[in-house]
């Protein structure tokens, strides 16, 4: 009987405290050919296919170095993922990063897991890409709102743009209350 008693606690406990799992995946140049604006071949086919089961295991993913000067190549990644449904939906950064590579940071989340609050681009020197500053909500953790900052550091920088994250904390602090 304790032993049904304390599985029955425990299963109620595991849905009181849900979590939610979250990723970052440096896509490595996301542009027209990877998302199939201009695979007239079908080469990256199979990388689309990839890309979207990745997506699907997450409820919150960052990706890096998505590469348009629009959105088109962020809205084919969108249909791609939500294949005619609306579970996922999106928040996109500014191009950042030297004229000559240009990159955005995309967020993609489940609609019915969490709502975006807000978003900043932190745009102080020190960074070759500047932080993304996005708050979310949920009602189904313990901690109801949170902010995720992703960086997507120069090699030979990484030390300094990580150190000067906590600027960046601290101006998300300002700015997201």
């Amino acid at each position: 009987m304790r032993l049904l008693w304390a599985l029955g606690l425990f299963s109620a406990l595991l849905h009181v405290t849900s979590c939610l799992l979250i990723g970052a995946f440096n896509i490595q140049c996301f542009g027209p050919k990877k998302s199939g604006i201009k695979d007239v071949n079908h080469k990256y086919e199979e990388a689309r296919n990839i890309i979207k089961k990745i997506v699907l295991r997450y409820d919150i993913i960052v990706i890096q170095e998505v590469r348009c000067s629009d959105l088109k190549v962020t809205n084919r990644l969108m249909d791609l993922v939500n294949d005619g449904s609306d579970q996922f939906r999106h928040t996109v950064s500014d191009p950042l990063g030297p004229p000559s590579y240009k990159e955005r940071y995309l967020f993609l989340y489940r609609k019915d897991k969490v709502s975006e609050k807000g978003s900043f681009q932190y745009d102080v020197e020190g960074f070759e890409r500047p932080p993304f500053v996005v708050k979310f909500s949920s009602t189904e953790t313990a901690v109801k709102e949170f902010v995720l900052i992703p960086i997507h550091t120069k090699p030979d920088h990484a030390v300094q743009e990580m150190n000067a994250l906590v600027d960046v904390v601290k101006a998300a602090r300002e700015k997201m209350e």
